[in-house]
């Protein structure tokens, strides 16, 4: 292997173990262990940080001959190149400030956690306590990095409910409806039919209408479903209160939408 060869190799080295280092969540997605319970920080300084470390690979990268490398470092480096260049123009185009998605990441980690737990229930279950236990931070940096409300208030609704697809998932896994599916909302469906009208409370989840946007924690009802769990509820009745849960967290975030807005018509689909 040449010097511009190694230099490559040392750029992505380099360039990954600093990623991974400092953003756990994508080092768990990855399969790292080293990441696992904990969500990436969400904050400005973070941000603009990480978009330096980019800026100054790109500019190394750029210092290196194609002809030197190999046909299979020229594909890596294409393929790195490219995924700088988005992430750089992702940034200055101040997508992080337009697009909320706290909610997904939550869901998406700790239903990720729930299929770990068929085969490593501890391992999950030390995964999944770390992760309730930052879910409020996060979702609360996440959502001071939003600064175009009033462009993205559809965007918080639309994400919530895509998010809850995840949540449904791991509501219907917990109580021991469905840990695998087979097609899309089949465990959500299998759950609500579980539903007891005769059941009596209803979980509730944690909403900061003291910010903007709107902070909706799911931690709370996971926490809530596991307690009922431990208790010897049966799934009908925590199928029950939490579709109840849900429905008044629509109610409340929409009626805060209204108060702030002035928004007197909200559309379910």
């Amino acid at each position: 292997m040449n010097s511009v060869s190694k230099a490559f190799e040392k750029l992505l080295d380099d360039y990954f173990n600093d990623f991974y280092a400092n953003h756990p969540a994508d080092a768990t997605y990855v399969g790292l262990t080293s990441g696992e319970g904990q969500f990436n920080e969400a904050t400005l300084p973070v941000l603009r940080r990480q978009h330096s470390r980019r800026q100054a690979a790109l500019a190394k990268l750029d210092t290196i001959a194609p002809s030197a490398l190999s046909n299979e470092q020229n594909l890596d480096r294409l393929a790195f190149r490219a995924r700088l260049l988005r992430e750089c123009e992702d940034f200055e185009q101040g997508r992080h400030m337009l697009d909320p998605h706290g909610l997904d990441q939550v869901f998406d980690f700790l239903l990720r956690e729930m299929q770990r737990g068929e085969t490593e229930p501890k391992r999950a279950a030390k995964n999944i306590r770390s992760l309730l236990s930052g879910t409020p931070r996060y979702l609360t940096q996440a959502a001071r990095l939003i600064e175009r409300p009033e462009r993205v208030w559809r965007d918080i609704m639309d994400g919530a409910f895509k998010a809850s697809g995840s949540f449904f998932d791991a509501v219907a896994s917990l109580s021991g409806v469905r840990h695998r599916v087979t097609y899309e909302a089949q465990a959500a469906i299998e759950l609500e039919a579980l539903v007891s009208e005769a059941a009596a409370g209803s979980y509730r989840f944690a909403i900061r209408d003291d910010v903007d946007p709107v902070v909706i924690d799911p931690a709370p009802v996971l926490t809530a479903v596991v307690a009922d769990l431990r208790a010897g509820t049966d799934p009908p009745t925590i199928a029950a209160r939490f579709h109840r849960g849900l429905v008044a967290m629509i109610v409340a975030v929409a009626d805060t939408i209204r108060q702030r807005h002035g928004i007197t018509t909200v559309g379910l689909s």
